[in-house]
């Protein structure tokens, strides 16, 4: 189990249909930043804004640009899974009614022996 302590906000553009952009200088800043401030914790995941309860079809590169980013960064041999945590800012959800739509989502990646 992971705790989730704090998150900060990250620039992206889903503009371009093709090509989802990050700004790597800005993530590795941010990332750099909350290591001095909070040493002890280890960054697991990233956090997704979302006008639907679905994801968008760009979430798997961000998933893989994140994995990468953390994997290099992480003090720990195997560090954990990575963690999207998405937020319907519509509130759209009826099984999410009086609650926050908060979901959380890891990569699996079945492997098969052949």
């Amino acid at each position: 189990m992971w705790k989730v302590t704090n998150c900060y906000a990250i620039p992206f553009s889903e503009q371009k249909e093709d090509t989802p952009e990050l700004d790597d200088g800005f993530n590795q800043s941010m990332l750099q930043m909350m290591k001095r401030a909070t040493p002890s914790e280890q960054p697991v995941g990233w956090l997704g804004f979302y006008t639907n309860a679905d994801l968008s079809a760009h979430c798997l590169p961000y998933h893989d640009y994140y994995n990468r980013l953390i994997s290099e960064s992480s003090a720990k041999k195997d560090p954990p899974p990575v963690i999207l945590l998405t937020v319907d800012t519509t509130f759209s959800s009826a099984d999410e009614k009086y609650r926050m739509p908060v979901r959380a989502y890891i990569r699996y990646v079945e492997c098969h022996a052949g």
